[in-house]
């Protein structure tokens, strides 16, 4: 980490924003969960001290408030005094998934009384939902931070989740799964209107569904063939995408173009965002566009189900095995650096079939088999 000052703030290789300095209990040092861009550096500059104490007596407070045995109650208290080291829109997805995935099955537990057998109940329900494996992975790990902070604050003995091995898909490698140019090709047949639009744009330009959902016109450079990526919108909320490398510029393919100018009949007249829903509005995430559309579209293709992410993973996979610059699609994807995409995508890259050690095709051993066994004779003798 790069320290800016020794107490106040400064600025870790992630590009998100800690506060250091003094406190009751010493020196601490906390994350305040935001990027550095410019308005939250200059925020952070006036405000160092008051944050570094506000977290720190949100930090206080979990360990000093009258420890709750009900688990809805502490699981509340948890994501709430956790949420200075998370960005706002992981804030209300953690909420979101505590809602809808843990709150119902668990409302009626005591801390204590969370076991083993309840837990894998729970993730194998969890399992035959219509969700990937790893989304359940993302669900189980809220839950399991909860319990980790419950057995930090000593009111369970252990998180019984290390006794649970995480759920694992054996037909899936590390939940890459894309699609084959046959079948993009059928998926784009069965879409109509800006659906096509919005599904050619995934796969060929290997955006995440947020970035997609966050673009705006003046974004879109026709003359430099030019995408630039400034924003995601996650749970309705509009805010930077996933990481600092995630926020770049990437080519506009002929195919693409086409189908942003395409898109223009549909809503360059309305707003600045490139795609909106019918009420006129950004779209708010991909969950119900995967349910309504992107499904439904997968069964006319004739195609079974597979989450739409998998369209940046098409990409990723598609331009590697054509043998496309592995850098090209590292800077296409956001990822900070190509080994990061080779890591991921190691797999795609084809094995050119050429001859191995060519250049000693040119060495020629000298015709001097008579010197040599001469000189050999005279050293066996010697």
């Amino acid at each position: 980490m790069k320290e800016k000052n020794k107490t106040g703030y400064f600025i870790s290789n992630k590009n998100i924003i800690y506060v250091q300095g003094s406190t009751p209990d010493g020196f601490k040092r906390y994350s305040t969960g935001k990027l550095a861009t410019k308005l939250n550096v200059l925020w952070i500059k006036k405000n160092c001290s008051d944050v570094l104490l506000q977290i720190y007596n949100n930090k206080q407070e979990i360990n000093s408030k009258p420890k709750s045995d009900n688990f809805i109650d502490f699981a509340l208290d948890s994501l709430k005094l956790n949420c200075t080291e998370r960005k706002e829109s992981t804030n209300e997805e953690y909420k979101s998934i505590f809602n809808k995935y843990i709150k119902n099955d668990f409302k009626n537990y005591q801390l204590e009384d969370i076991k083993k057998s309840d837990l894998l109940r729970w993730q194998n329900k969890l399992l035959k939902l219509d969700i990937s494996v790893g989304r359940v992975r993302f669900i189980r790990a809220v839950f399991s931070g909860i319990l980790t902070d419950a057995f930090q604050n000593q009111l369970i003995k252990e998180n019984p989740f290390r006794f649970i091995k995480q759920p694992k898909n054996e037909t899936e490698d590390n939940n890459i799964n894309p699609f084959s140019l046959i079948e993009i090709n059928s998926i784009l047949s069965a879409s109509i209107g800006q659906w096509k639009n919005i599904f050619t744009i995934l796969f060929f330009t290997g955006i995440r569904t947020g970035e997609c959902w966050g673009l705006k016109w003046e974004d879109i450079n026709f003359i430099n063939k030019t995408i630039s990526i400034k924003r995601s919108i996650r749970h309705g909320k509009v805010g930077t995408p996933k990481t600092k490398n995630s926020i770049r510029t990437i080519d506009m393919i002929p195919i693409v173009e086409k189908a942003l100018r395409n898109q223009k009949s549909h809503t360059i007249a309305r707003d600045s965002f490139v795609f909106m829903n019918k009420n006129k509005e950004h779209f708010k995430s991909a969950q119900h566009i995967s349910r309504d559309i992107w499904k439904p579209i997968l069964k006319i293709a004739g195609l079974d189900f597979r989450i739409l992410y998998q369209t940046r993973h098409t990409f990723a996979s598609l331009m590697i095995s054509q043998g496309e610059d592995i850098v090209w699609v590292s800077k296409m994807l956001g990822h900070s650096s190509p080994r990061i995409t080779l890591d991921i995508y190691t797999k795609y890259i084809p094995e050119i079939k050429k001859e191995r050690a060519s250049f000693l095709n040119e060495f020629k051993e000298k015709n001097c088999n008579k010197t040599a066994n001469t000189k050999f004779r005279i050293l066996r003798s010697s």
